[in-house]
């Protein structure tokens, strides 16, 4: 038989400043980790489905992304790493020889997958992600504001609405404060201004006890839209909380020389240096000849 849990209210002036305070050993146990993902993606329309692997590395700034996908017809693999000097992005398909793509992160090419992989981030980091963004980030955001506080059982819920330029929310999200405030739950509509067309998205995430913080092992979530329901299965197949050497984050680590990943701002770099010295030489040469001229 099932028992009804107790619902009390909380203020949401006291759970943001609750859950900003106990995130932090949540975000900071992370910022030195290892992540690697599975996921299996059906949907009920059709037969279709892929497989999606992520290797998550984070270092303090250091970050690097393995990403493998694999469908009926193809299979292919990028890696994307960045570091405070080195950048690069290295794209392999059906299992051959991995070529780099990209060194310089100002790309479009560049840019565009690692918007796709920072999406993908929030299954890694999903403890403390909502819809891809930090949970301390939306509740300092001035777009999100926070409609009830429920403590029900072990759970908080917090129902939301996030309004911004591209896109809406509006839902509930759950955590757990004696599991270091980890997200249990969620769910919301979205919706994009100015389209009439909205679809729900809600998920579950499962947790073993660890060190230092729980440990993520696996999360079921849905998009339901109006023609098919989408289905994300995801199994954690590792987490270690531990800091990385910086050679796993560069060039070298898959064969290629580090200095192409060097990102140099063109102005300080030395073919530069070597014409503006070129230039001043032409220059006090021509002034020289000048003045034997005049005199």
């Amino acid at each position: 038989m099932l028992v009804a849990c107790p619902v009390t209210a909380m203020d949401a002036v006291t759970f943001r400043a609750q859950y900003l305070e106990a995130a932090k050993q949540l975000e900071d146990a992370y910022s030195h980790c290892q992540v690697h993902t599975t996921t299996l993606t059906t949907n009920d329309k059709d037969d279709k489905w892929f497989t999606t692997t992520f290797r998550f590395m984070f270092s303090g700034e250091n970050v690097r992304c393995e990403h493998e996908f694999e469908d009926a017809a193809e299979k292919y693999g990028r890696t994307i790493a960045g570091t405070p000097a080195v950048n690069f992005m290295i794209l392999s398909k059906n299992d051959k020889q991995p070529v780099l793509e990209q060194v310089d992160r100002s790309s479009l090419g560049y840019h565009q997958a690692q918007q796709r992989v920072g999406s993908r981030a929030d299954t890694a980091l999903k403890a403390f992600t909502l819809f891809g963004t930090r949970i301390t980030e939306r509740l300092q955001s001035s777009h999100f504001t926070i409609l009830k506080v429920e403590e029900i059982g072990d759970l908080i819920k917090v129902h939301f609405q996030n309004d911004e330029d591209t896109v809406s929310h509006r839902g509930w999200f759950a955590v757990l404060p004696k599991r270091n405030w980890v997200l249990d739950s969620w769910e919301a509509v979205l919706s994009k201004p100015g389209q009439d067309y909205s679809w729900r998205k809600d998920g579950k995430a499962n947790y073993t006890d660890g060190q230092p913080v729980p440990h993520l092992a696996g999360i079921e979530s849905h998009s339901y839209h109006a023609d098919r329901t989408d289905t994300e299965s995801t199994t954690v197949d590792l987490l270690k909380f531990e800091a990385s050497p910086e050679s796993e984050f560069m060039l070298s680590r898959y064969g290629y020389d580090d200095r192409l990943g060097t990102s140099t701002n063109f102005f300080w770099s030395l073919p530069f240096l070597l014409i503006v010295c070129g230039a001043c030489c032409l220059l006090a040469v021509a002034g020289i000849r000048y003045r034997k001229r005049l005199s």
